[in-house]
């Protein structure tokens, strides 16, 4: 069996899909948080739910009573642990959701995984935690310095989990996802907001000039190198721990994926700049040397083919009747 918290996420309820198709018994956790639309994410469940291998339990990991149950009930192959206070836009007032969420939840689950042995560990990390460096982004040769506290926790994660797995039976390993997109993502992403704001005709609030670059990297690229990476982690020993970037290694700029939206759709996307964020960063550019000698494989969807799938998902009529009240 196989547990993925943060199952109604975008890379949550994507890999429980693609585990599921595997034949995977999967079981999701998810605490339906309100960050963005609980419509999106109940449209991501009621497609999970139409598998009889998938079991669904709505649960916050501040408590982790019913994990526990779970667990001496079944026997786990692999814990993916992507449930997350994400965004790094959070207003100040509103801070302690990432330490509640991001310190304390991923201790909580971490330290059950550990008690139960659970065999592997895999967690979403983030290319947020090397901060602001226009150089190319390298697992333990980059120095890393989170600008926002969002990348703070991230990095505090990977520090717990290198040195809770130390002596235990269980193994881990730090995904660093480097700006997933594809369909069924969040609302919040630029990508996103940029395809749903010219099928509405509305305007796109662009942070600064649009030159800051994101590694953008297409979900399904995330999904199957994350199994291979699971797959690998089962070939190390007890108490292994390492960081691995999940990034095309391409950075495109904002301006760029508006540009190539518009051809895409076929009009042009109406345009407000507004003041950049302290916590945005100029370029996010993932180097995939560790990833390509781990694995001999790397994300291979251009940035073109990537927004071409996303907007055939745009495009379906479902999700053309939902996407106001999914971006309210």
């Amino acid at each position: 069996m196989i547990i993925i918290t943060g199952v109604a996420g975008f890379i949550g309820s994507s890999l429980a899909k693609s585990l599921l198709l595997d034949g995977e018994k999967v079981v999701g956790i998810d605490s339906m948080s309100d960050y963005y639309s609980i419509h999106l994410k109940k449209y991501r469940l009621d497609n999970l739910k139409k598998f009889a291998n998938f079991t669904f339990i709505h649960h916050d990991l501040m408590d982790t009573t019913d994990l526990k149950k779970i667990l001496t009930k079944n026997d786990v192959s692999s814990l993916y642990h992507l449930a997350a206070q994400a965004g790094v836009r959070l207003k100040q007032k509103d801070y302690k959701k990432y330490i509640s969420s991001n310190i304390f939840g991923f201790l909580n689950i971490m330290m059950v995984s550990i008690d139960y042995q659970i065999p592997n560990f895999l967690f979403a990390s983030s290319s947020s935690v090397y901060g602001n460096k226009e150089q190319l982004f390298i697992e333990r040769v980059t120095r890393e310095m989170p600008q926002g506290l969002y990348g703070a926790t991230k990095f505090t994660n990977e520090i717990l989990a290198k040195s809770y797995v130390n002596n235990s039976n269980t193994k881990a390993r730090a995904l660093r996802f480097f700006t997933a997109y594809g369909p069924a993502g969040r609302p919040d992403m630029a990508y996103f907001r940029i395809f749903q704001n010219l099928i509405l005709n509305k305007t796109f609030n662009v942070n600064g000039t649009g030159n800051q670059a994101r590694d953008f990297t297409y979900i399904d690229d995330i999904i199957r190198l994350t199994k291979k990476l699971d797959l690998d982690l089962k070939l190390r020993g007890n108490g292994y721990f390492d960081e691995v970037n999940i990034g095309s290694g391409n950075p495109i700029s904002i301006n760029q994926v508006i540009e190539l939206a518009e051809n895409i759709v076929g009009k042009k996307l109406a345009v407000k700049h507004v003041l950049k964020s302290v916590d945005d960063i100029l370029v996010t550019h993932a180097d995939t040397k560790q990833l390509e000698k781990i694995l001999k494989d790397r994300p291979k969807a251009t940035i073109e083919e990537g927004l071409n799938k996303t907007f055939e998902w745009f495009n379906q009529k479902d999700v053309l009747l939902n996407l106001k009240l999914w971006c309210e």
